[in-house]
């Protein structure tokens, strides 16, 4: 038994650090998911089982935020309606929803640890063909349709794969308010090497801390001002920069 608990309690750890190597294209996603929501889109979340207890739980999260100063955003659970999912069950339940709900513009969420992918896949797709952005959370092994963000639970146990799901979608839900606190943080500008908006994570060294969770950056193109705000750093550490936005600490100073 203590063997058992000890393996499971490791996969557990992995998976958790694993999470932790995934900064950068959870915070993509989250900007993506910002502007979308800047632009007048809604987020419909969906998953089948265990997952779709989650993407009720994403839903609320942004109906209802608990935090006082966070804004409500549009968001519903397609996997809440008893009745739609027993009766569009022959028609594919959440591709279905989609195609009658969903706009070119929102945002689609897929949530499941269901190797086969189903029903959720189906929905994906349907999102897709829709002109709607694409975000799912699933675990190691699971066969899903190609979607814009893709973010993987690094672990076959469905258990693990919910808890790291749970924590993804907080993070999520925090880090999309943080960009829209900002708009300068959803800024796209056509300069693809730019520091402050480029597409790709750039890494620079911290010059200097500033007021507010700024700080100065030494980047190619001279010295600018980028966000600290989801890092702790200190001058001299070289942080990966998304969009203006420090994202991960990759060499502390010495």
């Amino acid at each position: 038994m203590t063997h058992v608990l000890g393996t499971s309690l490791q996969e557990r750890d992995a998976a958790g650090l694993a999470l932790a190597e995934d900064a950068e294209p959870i915070a993509r996603a989250c900007q993506d998911v910002a502007r979308r929501f800047q632009r007048g889109g809604r987020l419909l979340s969906f998953g089948t089982g265990q997952s779709a207890a989650d993407a009720a739980h994403l839903a609320v999260e942004f109906v209802h935020p608990v935090i006082v100063g966070k804004r409500a955003l549009p968001a519903v659970s397609l996997a809440n309606d008893a009745s739609a999912l027993s009766g569009l069950a022959h028609a594919g339940v959440f591709a279905s929803q989609l195609r009658l709900l969903g706009r070119a513009g929102d945002i689609a969420v897929g949530i499941t640890i269901d190797e086969a992918g189903g029903e959720v896949a189906a929905g994906l797709a349907a999102a897709h063909d829709l002109g709607m952005m694409t975000l799912a959370l699933t675990k190691t092994g699971v066969d899903l349709p190609v979607v814009d963000h893709l973010l993987v639970a690094r672990s076959r146990d469905p258990l693990i794969a919910r808890e790291i799901h749970m924590t993804t979608y907080h993070v999520l839900w925090e880090l999309v308010h943080v960009f829209l606190n900002d708009p300068r943080l959803t800024e796209e500008c056509p300069d693809e090497v730019c520091v402050t908006c480029s597409d790709a994570a750039v890494p620079v060294r911290i010059t200097a801390l500033r007021p507010g969770h700024l700080a100065l950056a030494d980047t190619p193109d001279g010295e600018e001002e980028i966000s600290v705000r989801l890092v702790d750093v200190r001058a001299g550490d070289v942080v990966l920069v998304h969009a203006k936005e420090a994202i991960a600490v990759v060499e502390r100073r010495p």
